[in-house]
């Protein structure tokens, strides 16, 4: 699930920051009270170990430096790869057939899936075969059927490392476009770049476009930098402006915190509206039944009287029904599962609607209102 991706993210960034606190932070602050007390110092096996620190202190910089930034690297390539994965499975999940899913994702699924299978002897690929992948796209070819399989991973490749427009493309082969324009725009994201800004710049001057830019260009600058930094280690060059440990914390494991909390309510919210898509989309497939007469129970039990509708059709326990909201000169909509009916008090595991009137009860797994209307699966 997309949260988990964002719980175990975060979870790693905290392991980390704790890290530098206590055993970075702390052991340098207690060499540092060692040296500055060694100067009058008589033991002798002391000062030497007082020397030894101050001849690898730069050493120990270079390393701690070095450390932070591949492993905060390498925690962060794996979260954008796996929530893009989780994103798609949860698309899947939604969609009826592969007919339904949007359009990106179903246009890219063949040419992705052929070039996974060539990275198959890749370890991250290791409980791949492809026996799997040639499976899963011909559980696609009938574009109709409600079995059928994606290859995620193919989603989540990428030939370079995540800068700010990789992690756009990654997101809009899978439909959602500019998404680093929409975390720049959420609220939680914007505010936190409000907060760290020295206020010298034009983050401090709202959603304005001048801010917009300004938010553009700190999230660009902070997503390459980290990216190149690991590269420069990566790859043995000699690195002249080394971050302190504190630095490092705000710079980098403070914003990709926040970053990844604004990119799971971007992702959520895309589903969400994907979600009610289809809804609309299924709809030609019910037929209303109007909006209750009466509530029970807080909402959970609406209460039907004298539906008739032009055709015969059974509604049973556990069928969902869609529920029409209207918000100001919109309508929304949602699926709600049937728990139980009652007809004259008495609980029936189905009943069938026609041109005669039939009042009734539903017991539902969300609640409604009396100003929603409700549709039944033809």
């Amino acid at each position: 699930m997309i949260k988990i991706e964002v719980d175990e993210f975060t979870r790693n960034l905290n392991l980390l920051s704790k890290f530098i606190e206590t055993d970075i932070l702390k052991v340098d602050g207690l060499l540092l009270t060692l040296q500055s007390i060694n100067e009058q110092a008589s033991n002798r096996e002391l000062q030497d170990s007082i020397s030894a620190y101050k001849s690898m202190r730069g050493y120990r910089k270079k390393f701690n430096y070095s450390a932070i930034v591949i492993l905060l690297y390498g925690y962060f390539e794996n979260f954008i790869e796996r929530i893009a994965e989780e994103y798609v499975k949860a698309i899947a999940a939604v969609a009826e057939n592969f007919e339904q899913l949007p359009s990106k994702i179903r246009e890219n699924h063949c040419s992705k899936s052929r070039e996974l299978e060539k990275k198959l002897n890749l370890d991250k690929y290791k409980n791949l075969t492809k026996d799997q992948i040639i499976a899963n796209l011909s559980s696609c070819q009938n574009i109709q059927s409600k079995e059928f399989t994606l290859n995620v991973e193919a989603y989540s490749m990428h030939n370079a490392n995540f800068r700010y427009h990789t992690i756009d493309g990654i997101f809009a082969d899978v439909g959602v476009q500019k998404i680093n324009r929409q975390i720049i725009n959420e609220n939680a994201f914007s505010s936190y770049l409000q907060k760290i800004d020295d206020k010298s710049t034009d983050l401090q001057t709202g959603k304005s476009k001048i801010f917009i830019d300004a938010a553009r260009l700190k999230l660009e600058q902070t997503l390459n930098e980290l990216a190149q930094r690991r590269n420069q280690i990566a790859h043995g060059a000699e690195v002249d402006d080394i971050l302190s440990p504190e630095i490092l914390k705000t710079k980098y494991i403070d914003f990709l915190r926040q970053y990844a909390q604004s990119l799971e309510q971007v992702l959520q919210a895309s589903l969400s509206s994907f979600e009610k898509t289809l809804i609309q989309y299924e709809l030609k497939n019910y037929i209303k039944i109007g909006s209750p007469f009466k509530i029970w129970q807080k909402g959970y039990v609406p209460g039907f009287s004298n539906v008739s509708i032009d055709i015969k059709l059974k509604i049973a326990v556990g069928d969902e029904v869609i529920v029409e909201i209207s918000i100001k000169k919109s309508k929304e909509y949602k699926k709600v599962k049937i728990l139980e009916i009652h007809v004259d008090k008495k609980t029936q595991d189905f009943i069938e609607l026609s041109t005669l009137p039939l009042s009734f009860t539903l017991k539902l797994d969300q609640k409604i209102k009396e100003n929603h209307v409700v549709f039944v699966k033809k």
